[in-house]
């Protein structure tokens, strides 16, 4: 007989890596991996933490551990996209071990086929993997150090619970329930046990937070700053956050959990029902980690990756569940039925329903697929010609991904999350002189003012080209000048809607002024299949971006490593 703790595993991981790799011949990693790959090659190449080789130190890349990995396997070779897929293959691996050893065991081969379907197909946590996050990783790691708290296996617990809580900043939040987990299961003869791990974890954690302290000489990393601007506390915000979380995936699983506590009430306020107890320690964390969602702006939430771990928990007391019900093997099969179906959709079922937002959002990993045989987005274009450049060049922009990683050129993230001065304060006319830049880019999709559908349907309009800057800013069908204004600080009374002060949309907003007002940039380059825009005042560069209208890419793998 197959051993099932290894062979399911082993084959769902085994199917997530060739996805992996056929995204990665065919597509390229997406625009904010791409950031932190940024930092990946710099640390990597020249033992610093920063956008740029020669700039200041900046923590724009919040996966501190994650990329500090990254830098330590590139050292030696290995390409950083490549590298997150192997490791995120390896962490499906016991994520899955995990589910079919420890938390459902001894189940037909049947339901350990559905399930392992189910859970490829939570786009949360699998899809935005595929696209070079490290969501599997940091997945796995809130499984284990749960699995090992209730096992009381503190060698595991204390070691796995600094590796998480060093990979991204909210794995703090979820690492809180395991202290009091594991601090309940504890026996009195093993107290001291206890305490000499919980002191391991906080002096290492001090020890890493006054390290960052001194070496970025800032409290809260650049991102973290940056999505606070365009945020709000309020309890609009918070259940708007909350729809979004409450897809129809997740709702299922409420519904399940709901009925199963009702249906075991008693027990349960007893405190004997094992599940319900790791339900009421876990979920209130969960509403303060919606509640921090909620506070900021939640920009670069691809895939809706940032409710990984919501997705992660609630889909584990499923399970949990499931398993209770032992010899009930209708009403197990009904509820994996139920949950598998509500898996395909995976859409923004209550957002909807409130009328929140009318436009269906669904986001399963299956949704991947129509993307394969999508055209390369344009941006990827203009940062390998960019990279043809054989002369210094100084970048100003909005996208902060793709272009700096593959020109390899001096940077400036006018969006403040590679660059610590504009997290503070927005871009002025000013900055575009003393900063000097060659090109400026910044994408138009959040200004309202700015009619990026005219140039789009005006045929006398290039679909990839350059034109004059007159000849967009003179025309009032496609940029109304009149209704721009410089935006000198953050949070400002300027909008009703808090999103509008999101630093994006304010870097393209005083760059647009301040272009109007410019005779030096008097040059636009766009392709009509993005929203980006970039100004420039020389006609080498616009040849050198014109390269970028018929670069003809295959794939990441294929352009870049096998070239």
């Amino acid at each position: 007989m197959l051993n099932r703790k290894y062979i399911f595993p082993l084959s769902f991981s085994i199917l997530y890596f060739i996805s992996c790799i056929l995204w990665g011949l065919f597509q390229y990693p997406h625009e904010d991996v791409l950031i932190l790959y940024r930092y990946v090659d710099i640390f990597a190449h020249h033992n610093i933490i920063a956008f740029n080789p020669n700039g200041p130190p900046v923590e724009g890349a919040t996966d501190f551990l994650w990329m500090a990995i990254l830098a330590l396997f590139h050292k030696i070779g290995f390409d950083p996209f490549l590298t997150s897929q192997i490791i995120n293959a390896i962490s499906l691996f016991f994520i899955l071990r995990f589910i079919f050893t420890d938390i459902i065991p001894e189940q037909p081969i049947l339901i350990y086929t559905i399930i392992g379907v189910i859970f490829l197909n939570i786009g949360p946590i699998v899809a935005s993997s595929i696209l070079g996050f490290s969501s599997l990783t940091f997945c796995f790691l809130l499984l284990a150090i749960y699995i090992f708290a209730i096992k009381t296996d503190y060698l595991y617990w204390t070691t796995l619970s600094i590796i998480f809580c060093l990979l991204r900043p909210e794995a703090f939040i979820f690492f809180l329930p395991t202290i009091l987990i594991i601090f309940y299961k504890t026996k009195a003869n093993n107290l001291s046990r206890f305490y000499k791990s919980f002191f391991t974890i906080v002096s290492i954690g001090i020890i890493y937070f006054l390290w960052r302290f001194w070496y970025f000489n800032e409290f809260l990393p650049t991102p973290i700053i940056v999505k606070s601007i365009g945020g709000e506390t309020s309890i609009t915000r918070y259940f708007a956050r909350m729809s979004e979380v409450l897809s129809s995936f997740i709702i299922a699983q409420i519904i399940v959990i709901f009925i199963y506590v009702i249906s075991n009430l008693r027990s349960s306020i007893k405190g004997e029902n094992k599940i319900f107890n790791l339900i009421l320690v876990t979920f209130p964390f969960i509403l303060i980690f919606i509640f921090m969602l909620s506070t900021g702006h939640a920009s670069q939430n691809i895939f809706f990756r940032y409710f990984s771990p919501i997705y992660l928990a609630l889909f584990i007391f499923t399970l949990l569940i499931i398993n209770d019900l032992k010899s009930k093997k209708f009403l197990i099969y009904s509820i994996i039925f139920f949950i598998f179906l509500t898996s395909i959709d995976q859409s923004n079922l209550l957002n909807r329903t409130l009328d929140i937002e009318n436009k269906k959002i669904a986001n399963p990993s299956t949704k991947l697929f129509k993307y394969f045989e999508s055209e390369i987005h344009p941006i990827t274009h203009v940062g390998l010609s960019l990279e043809k450049y054989e002369n210094d060049l100084t970048l100003m922009l909005t996208e902060a991904g793709n272009i700096p990683f593959f020109s390899q050129k001096y940077s400036i993230d006018m969006a403040g999350l590679n660059t610590s001065s504009f997290a503070k304060e927005p871009v002025n006319c000013e900055h575009f002189i003393s900063l000097k830049p060659d090109i400026i880019e910044i994408d138009v999709g959040p200004i309202d003012y700015f009619h990026y559908n005219e140039i789009i349907n005006d045929k006398e309009m290039p679909s990839c080209g350059i034109v004059s800057k007159n000849e967009i800013f003179k025309d009032p069908t496609k940029i109304r000048v009149d209704k721009s204004f410089l935006i000198d600080r953050y949070k400002n009374d300027y909008f009703v809607e808090n999103h509008k002060n999101a630093t994006v949309a304010v870097a393209a907003n005083n760059t647009l002024f301040c272009m109007n007002k410019s005779k030096n940039f008097d040059r636009i380059f766009f392709n009509k299949r993005s929203d980006q825009i970039y100004f420039h005042k020389s006609e080498e560069i616009s040849e050198l971006l014109m390269t970028s209208c018929d670069l003809e890419l295959k794939g990441y793998f294929l352009d870049n490593l096998l070239n």
